[in-house]
């Protein structure tokens, strides 16, 4: 990370252009440089419990303001952080048990093996996200942006997932027992090995969805439409 001051931020430099709410955040948290502040895991997770960097956050990260540690493996259960920008953000086998992700920023965010279960992700951006092997039973993912993610071998059963765009998502031994998948996109998702009975798909959207012999689809649901 490089090294930022108050005096960078309010003058005319080549830094990304910090708003003048940033710039009063960065006095009263920071102090008169960036190096005034001991960056360690518990000092972001405190500064990520501030509304303001919580949503903040990725950009002030992606532009060298502060760093980003790890987050892996830590407990973030029934945290609030909700509008949050995490994209990117190493959260491997975290907990977010119960969390408040609703419309949170979690693009390409890596949250493989992490414990998401009755999450509140509705409306949250997890295109491109790993979450191979995450635990979402329960978790409300309603009207998400799922494209592209990887979620093989992820629970999903008894999740939400209304009107959720998992177009082109790896799905591959997904546990979607249950799930409520009313309107979801589904084109071009792989479900190979999927297990998707009892699940409702009405009106889902499964255009050049993959499937094998593995996938077990609801009772009576009539794939051969698809």
């Amino acid at each position: 990370m490089m090294i930022v001051t108050l005096a960078d931020l309010q003058g005319d430099n080549n830094l990304p252009r910090a708003c003048g709410r940033f710039i009063e955040q960065f006095a009263s948290d920071i102090g008169e440089s960036s190096t005034d502040v001991a960056w360690t895991l518990a000092a972001q997770m405190l500064m990520l419990a501030d509304p303001f960097w919580r949503g903040g956050w990725g950009w002030a990260v992606q532009n060298g303001y502060v760093p980003a540690w790890s987050m892996s493996r830590a407990d973030l259960s029934r945290a609030d952080l909700s509008k949050a920008d995490l994209s990117r953000a190493d959260l491997r086998e975290s907990k977010l048990r119960e969390s408040k992700l609703r419309r949170a920023n979690l693009h390409r965010a890596d949250l493989s093996r992490a414990d998401l279960s009755v999450a509140n992700l509705i409306e949250a951006n997890l295109i491109e996200a790993d979450l191979s092997g995450a635990d979402m039973t329960g978790a409300n993912l309603s009207g998400a942006d799922l494209s592209g993610a990887n979620l093989s071998g992820a629970n999903l059963s008894e999740a939400n997932l209304i009107e959720a765009d998992m177009s082109w998502a790896n799905l591959i031994g997904a546990n979607l027992i249950e799930a409520d998948m009313t309107g979801a996109n589904l084109s071009g998702a792989d479900l190979r090995g999927a297990n998707l009975s009892r699940a409702d798909l009405s009106g889902a959207y499964l255009s050049g969805a993959k499937w094998d012999e593995y996938t077990i689809w609801p009772a009576g649901f009539k794939k051969e439409i698809i």
